[in-house]
């Protein structure tokens, strides 16, 4: 009989999303330091030293003025993008827990074959293999996933009669 307690794809998509939210969490970190650079510039570019050394400082400082323009808001706009892909990565990893517990409770062929009787799916059997495929790469789930629409009808259907 098949088993599903190793299943790693909810695990794997539910720690991709914290990376993103930890990577969001940096990123508006990043972004919050705008003004300490500008005022740290500021104080810098305020300095005058008559000498070839502070020529060179300045010219090094002024360029750093743009980059420090665009510290700010590009950060928070990968923030942004970092949060809404964790988003997802959790609504991924929620559809995966319930692939998971789909596929152990049709874990037995026997039933999958009365439900597809039942159901008039041929494919039951199919869906479920594809399905307990995927529960062992984050990868394969969200492509399972994808390629089905979400959870298949005949999965869910056939799970709601047990």
């Amino acid at each position: 009989m098949f088993s599903t307690q190793l299943a790693t794809a909810p695990w794997q998509l539910a720690q991709a999303a914290e990376a993103y939210d930890t990577a969001a969490v940096t990123l508006e970190g990043a972004a919050g330091q705008k003004l300490p650079f500008q005022q740290h510039l500021g104080r810098a570019l305020g300095v005058e030293w008559e000498s070839p050394a502070g020529r060179a400082f300045r010219t090094a400082a002024e360029a750093l003025h743009l980059p420090g323009e665009h510290l700010g808001a590009e950060s928070s706009a990968i923030a942004e993008q970092c949060r809404a892909v964790a988003a997802e990565l959790r609504d991924l990893a929620e559809l995966a827990r319930q692939v998971q517990q789909i596929v152990h409770m049709l874990a037995n062929p026997e039933l999958r074959a009365t439900f597809a009787g039942i159901l008039a799916a041929d494919h039951l059997d199919w869906f479920w293999h594809r399905a307990a495929g995927a529960l062992n790469s984050a990868h394969e789930m969200a492509e399972f996933l994808r390629d089905s629409g979400g959870i298949p009808w005949v999965l869910r259907e056939a799970a709601a009669r047990i």
